[in-house]
């Protein structure tokens, strides 16, 4: 596995270079060690073949998660520390300036943004989950799983990038 920017590349097993699968990491969530350890019958370590490997959960969408596992405890440090970089939803003040309200709905405001890095002018929508009914907080992440698929098309918004906190 490899970490670039927020994507997690994974890598054939035997050449350690044919990339197998990449997931953008924006938007989603590690899950941790002891909440693994509640929501299912596995355990933070793991024997496979005799050997003892931690467990790397990540929530990817609301219906898809991987999980990855690391021989020792030191890898499982460096993997969770920097995965957390980058999901940590206090990013979001890192890299945008949010500055006038460009309009507001039921459950969030529309700002308009700049990214520091590229001086790019951007929306920053921040949604009130909290006002927000549970399958209405599902059908926003429905949104966003759409989004994160078809940013590419010119015909429909890009998302660059999504925090949660």
């Amino acid at each position: 596995m490899s970490l670039k920017g927020s994507d997690l590349y994974c890598y054939d097993y035997e050449t350690k270079k044919q990339i197998k699968f990449m997931h953008s990491l924006v938007g989603c969530f590690l899950i941790s060690p002891t909440k693994a350890c509640d929501n299912s019958s596995h355990d933070v370590n793991e024997s496979i073949n005799g050997v003892i490997y931690r467990r790397i959960e990540l929530k990817l969408s609301q219906l898809f998660k991987r999980v990855f596992f690391v021989e020792t405890e030191p890898e499982y440090e460096a993997w969770t520390t920097n995965i957390e970089k980058v999901i940590d939803p206090q990013r979001l003040n890192e890299f945008y300036v949010k500055d006038d309200l460009l309009g507001q709905g039921s459950f969030g405001k529309v700002y308009k943004g700049r990214s520091k890095a590229t001086n790019e002018i951007v929306a920053i929508k921040y949604i009130d989950k909290k006002a927000m009914k549970a399958h209405e907080v599902s059908l926003q992440m429905n949104e966003i799983e759409i989004l994160k698929t078809v940013s590419n098309n010119p015909n429909v918004i890009k998302l660059i990038e999504f925090f949660e906190d």
